[in-house]
């Protein structure tokens, strides 16, 4: 197996990312919504408050983690079976990634916290359109779309059937179902028929 490895980052621009990635952990911590988890956590010792539900993670704990984790991995969908062409990310990481202070955001992590509103925040709102993402799978520009033969309402429905197909059944009863199903019909019956 021929594998792919791409250098994106300066090693000084990885540095940079790594040491504010340290010092955030460390400072303003994770917020850890698993009890299970939390209790884990602090029971191995890791700084944290329970009643905040946040652990903070020196340097030290991070580099051991770090030192325990895998080296390659492989992308997965939520039901385990390996991501088609991960062409895309392939080449917006080609393109380049921007590390400053502004991409960064440590002042705007630091200020908002856990709790925050984040889609409101000034950062947020300057940085959204700045072509800065990678979009997952369902993402359809209008120009792939036409060369796919399917627009993206087509590429989600396939996705839901393929989904369907290989996961666990609903856990919503089979009655509840029919009547969202019974709904959406008469709704669309509704709009088909006004005038206009």
């Amino acid at each position: 197996m021929m594998r792919l490895e791409i250098g994106v980052l300066s090693a000084a621009e990885q540095e940079t990312i790594h040491q504010a990635a340290l010092t955030l952990l460390d400072r303003t911590g994770l917020r850890i919504k698993s009890p299970r988890l939390l209790g884990r956590l602090l029971h191995r010792g890791v700084p944290g408050d329970a009643t905040a539900k946040t652990v903070y993670l020196p340097p030290s704990v991070v580099a051991e983690a770090l030192a325990a984790a895998p080296r390659v991995w492989q992308r997965t969908d939520q039901c385990g079976r390996p991501l088609p062409d991960p062409s895309e990310l392939v080449s917006r990481l080609v393109r380049g990634i921007q590390v400053d202070t502004d991409t960064l955001a440590l002042e705007a992590i630091e200020r908002i916290g856990h709790t925050g509103d984040w889609l409101t925040d000034a950062h947020t709102l300057n940085w959204l359109r700045r072509n800065e993402h990678a979009f997952g799978t369902l993402f359809v520009r209008a120009e792939m779309a036409r060369q796919a033969g399917a627009n993206a309402l087509e590429q989600a429905h396939q996705k839901v059937e393929q989904i369907l197909a290989h996961d666990r059944p609903s856990p919503v009863p089979f009655d509840a179902v029919q009547r969202i199903d019974d709904y959406v019909t008469q709704e669309k019956r509704a709009i088909q028929t006004r005038p206009g």
